[in-house]
C-alpha cells in the first residue's frame, strides 16, 4: 500500500490587483480494483491522457514543448477527472490557456 502526496501554492494577485493564494492539494492511494498502485495512478495517467490527445489530434505541437504551452487545460484535467474519480475537474481549474 503506496501513498502519494503533493500541495502547490500559488501566491499572486487577483484580476483587481489584490493579494491572491491558491493552494491545491494531491493524495494519491492505490487502487483496488483494477489493482493499480498510488504511484501508478499519479504518474502514469497523466502522459497517458496526454499519449490519447496526441493521436486524437487535440495536441498539435510537435518536438519538445513544456505542457503548459502546448496541452489544452480543461480537455487534460476533464480526462484526468475521469480517470481518477469518474467526473471532470476542469470547473475549478482557470487560467488564460483554459480558455482553449
Amino acid at each position: 500500500d503506496d501513498r502519494d502526496s503533493l500541495s502547490v501554492v500559488i501566491v499572486g494577485e487577483d484580476a483587481s490587483g489584490g493579494p491572491k493564494t491558491v493552494r491545491q492539494d494531491l493524495k494519491a492511494l492505490p487502487q483496488r480494483r483494477p489493482p493499480l498502485s498510488a504511484v501508478a495512478r499519479d504518474t502514469g495517467f497523466p502522459p497517458a491522457i496526454v499519449a490519447g490527445m496526441i493521436l486524437d489530434g487535440i495536441v498539435r505541437a510537435r518536438g519538445v514543448h513544456a505542457p503548459e504551452t502546448c496541452v489544452p487545460v480543461r480537455p487534460f484535467f476533464d480526462a484526468l477527472g475521469r480517470a481518477l474519480w469518474r467526473r471532470p475537474l476542469a470547473n475549478s481549474v482557470s487560467s488564460p490557456k483554459a480558455r482553449r
